[in-house]
């Protein structure tokens, strides 16, 4: 956590806003020495001497007794910015309902955000990896990253929970692991739904040089599954090309960071 912290600290200028998944809360792993952001945004304000504030929602939980493990969404907002109203949603769809106390559930958070004076929407979602044995499915491997008829689900639960709640002319950026490559079955649907691919456009890549650029490795292939969505008149301007296994943040996660401007506000 130190380390990570001092990676942010050196970032110039620093972030306003920090979108974190797969953020623990209190548990065995985690320790129970209190809640992991809590910490974590104590020590951004000890070695940054700027104002940070924080917020979490869990996702899931086990428990034997004691929390074993929990773990969920997070925004970490510095000075100025101001958290108008934030809510979540269970996005999980589980095909076999038997099995759905054991299924890691998978949320999407949006929030309302004051930057600058001018109001923006933030979405957060975390997808679920594509369901296994589905016929019909394109050949295993990586490439169903993005095809897999539990994601599609879950995107359109997504869709459906948003509509209403962002205004056409806000700026609004969606951001997270959606466990789905560019150009998938998942990524297709949410340009379809009005969204634009915000890190392609604004680092003018093609479709095969974005596929290219990993930001996760399983079993050492290279998937790009974190993603930067904007509508509204939102632009995204990546302010740095993170690299698996390069860069500041090597070695402290297992996905890259997106790191970069929001135009339109």
């Amino acid at each position: 956590m130190d380390r990570i912290v001092g990676a942010i600290a050196g970032r110039d200028p620093l972030p306003d806003v920090l979108a974190l998944q797969e953020v623990e809360d209190r548990s065995l792993r985690a320790g129970l020495r209190g809640h992991q952001l809590d910490r974590f945004v104590a020590r951004l304000v000890d070695v940054t001497g700027h104002r940070w504030q924080g917020r979490h929602w869990c996702a899931h939980r086990y428990r034997a007794g004691v929390p074993v493990y929990g773990q969920g969404q997070a925004l970490v907002w510095r000075g100025d910015v101001e958290l108008i109203d934030a809510e979540r949603c269970d996005i999980t769809h589980v095909r076999l309902p038997s099995f759905a106390r054991l299924k890691q559930r998978r949320i999407a958070v949006h929030a309302r955000l004051q930057v600058r004076g001018r109001a923006m929407d933030l979405v957060q979602a975390h997808l679920s990896l594509p369901a296994f044995f589905e016929s019909g499915d394109p050949p295993p491997g990586t490439r169903r990253m993005g095809f897999g008829s539990n994601q599609l689900r879950e995107v359109e639960n997504l869709l459906g929970w948003l509509q209403g709640r962002l205004a056409p002319t806000t700026p609004a950026v969606l951001v997270g692991d959606l466990n789905s490559q560019p150009g998938t079955a998942v990524t297709e649907r949410l340009v379809a739904a009005g969204w634009s691919d915000g890190f392609r456009q604004g680092a003018g890549l093609s479709l095969a040089e974005q596929q290219a650029q990993g930001t996760h490795a399983f079993l050492g292939t290279p998937m790009h599954i974190d993603h930067v969505f904007v509508r509204g008149g939102a632009s995204f301007r990546p302010t740095m090309m993170h690299r698996l296994g390069e860069g500041p943040f090597r070695g402290l996660s297992d996905h890259t960071p997106k790191e970069g401007a929001v135009h339109g506000l």
